[in-house]
């Protein structure tokens, strides 16, 4: 793939073949094969190596990476060299500096105003890159320099740096922009997987929360190439279990991205939570929905700006907020609203069975709560005594066994109400009769009711 420049209203170009010698003259650049382009009225040459005032670097989605510039071998050795610089279409458009096959920086994902993995990123650059759309998944980046005062051109340079360059008129020379990487902590995938670069840390890398160290000796020496690894194991929905999310803030998100269609963060979290290899998503302004299948890889730390990263992680590493899918919660709520319904339709559906059956049960069950002991239908030996009043006076007096309700309510006839003899502020008061038939029990029990009454009158 190779970059196709087109010239704006004010370039002009000529292609020649010149000698091997070069001039480094300002403005002007020589090589064996090169584009003589005018950038604002001024003359310079291209190897592929330069991106000017009103190009265009164009990509196709489908085909992926443009390495649209190739750097010199040397400072004075303008054969190819070792690095690249184009565009990753993946996701949204980043700018990309190659070392070979290797990926050596990356500007971030472009969201319609800024690379967002640039922090502070204004004043020249804003609204100078613009990227069109074109039919067919095809798209073309151009630069064009807000203040028509300014000259500036970026290229790749022979040591591996991308540079932005600014024309001095009154030097006649070419003044640095801007120059990535700028730092150890923006070079590519500094700490490896899951790691996370902070050029303000101490040390400078560190695992993403929920991680760990997959090699900690080597960690410790500084060598932090092989990574981090998950210090719990993903659940996703295994035996009942769910996963959570860690917010990550602030920070240059990972490289890879897929973009997926959702309205807001909620649907976003969504595409994720149902994915079993998603990773991470982020709901970026004027990208929308990005998703991550793969391992996290180049992601910094940034003091301000950036991006809120959403990795996922085990309900325990989560804080125990564990992530319930809108599915799940609809289906429970839905479950619990047809199960409640068709338990109200048949309580009313056999409402005279049910009836019947709480007034058999409160009559014949031998275990209501006032018996006392197992299988017997009173005790006299209580931990406490009663206190009996007896004139107004309280003192201790005898401990009374307790009747079962179903001795009482043979003694009432079932509460009828011929036994009825008043009502007072405590309820009603029945009469009893001993006819108890074969039910001894019952018998026995009023028989000690009986003695111990007459007991506390005499």
């Amino acid at each position: 793939m190779e970059m196709v420049f087109q010239s704006g209203p004010v370039m002009s170009q000529l292609h020649q073949r010149i000698p091997p010698q070069f001039s480094m003259t300002p403005g002007i650049l020589f090589s064996p094969v090169v584009t003589l382009v005018r950038c604002y009225g001024k003359a310079s040459t291209i190897q592929r190596i330069h991106f000017c005032h009103g190009m265009k670097i164009h990509v196709n989605v489908q085909i992926g990476e443009n390495r649209a510039m190739s750097s010199w071998k040397g400072a004075n050795d303008p054969s190819p060299g070792s690095y690249s610089m184009g565009i990753d279409p993946r996701g949204a458009p980043q700018i990309v500096i190659w070392e070979g096959s290797d990926r050596r920086w990356r500007s971030g994902h472009w969201n319609g105003q800024i690379f967002i993995g640039l922090p502070g990123m204004r004043g020249l650059y804003l609204n100078g890159f613009k990227f069109y759309n074109e039919e067919d998944d095809k798209m073309y980046i151009t630069y064009t320099s807000l203040n028509s005062s300014f000259t500036v051109r970026f290229w790749i340079k022979w040591d591996g740096y991308g540079q932005q360059l600014l024309w001095h008129e009154g030097d006649k020379d070419w003044r640095l922009g801007q120059s990535h990487p700028v730092n150890q902590s923006e070079v590519y995938n500094n700490c490896g997987i899951y790691g996370k670069s902070n050029v303000m840390g101490s040390p400078i890398c560190e695992c993403i929360e929920g991680f760990e160290p997959k090699n900690i000796d080597q960690w410790n020496r500084g060598d932090w190439s092989s990574g981090c690894m998950r210090r719990t194991p993903l659940q996703c929905d295994r035996n009942g279990s769910s996963d959570g999310f860690f917010a990550v803030e602030r920070v240059k998100l990972p490289d890879y991205a897929d973009r997926v269609i959702a309205e807001n963060i909620k649907e976003c979290e969504d595409e994720c939570f149902k994915n079993c290899s998603c990773n991470a998503y982020a709901f970026v302004d004027g990208i929308q929905c990005l998703i991550w299948s793969g391992d996290l890889v180049d992601v910094e730390q940034f003091a301000e700006d950036g991006t809120t990263l959403y990795v996922r992680v085990a309900n325990s590493e989560s804080g125990g907020k564990s992530r319930i899918s809108n599915l799940a919660i609809i289906t429970t709520v839905v479950t619990a609203t047809i199960f409640l319904s068709i338990s109200i339709w048949l309580l009313w559906r056999f409402r005279a069975t049910v009836k019947a059956f709480s007034k058999s049960w409160r009559r014949y069950n031998d275990h209501s709560i006032l018996d006392l002991s197992k299988g017997r239908e009173f005790s006299t030996d209580f931990s406490g005594s009663d206190d009996l009043g007896i004139e107004g006076k309280q003192g201790n007096g005898p401990e009374l066994p307790l009747l079962s309700f179903n001795c009482v309510a043979a003694a009432t006839n079932d509460f009828a109400n011929g036994s009825k003899l008043g009502k007072g502020g405590f309820g009603t008061v029945y009469k009893g009769t001993a006819t108890w038939g074969t039910n001894n029990s019952c018998k026995e029990a009023f028989k000690v009711v009986w003695t111990r009454l007459r007991g506390v009158q005499e």
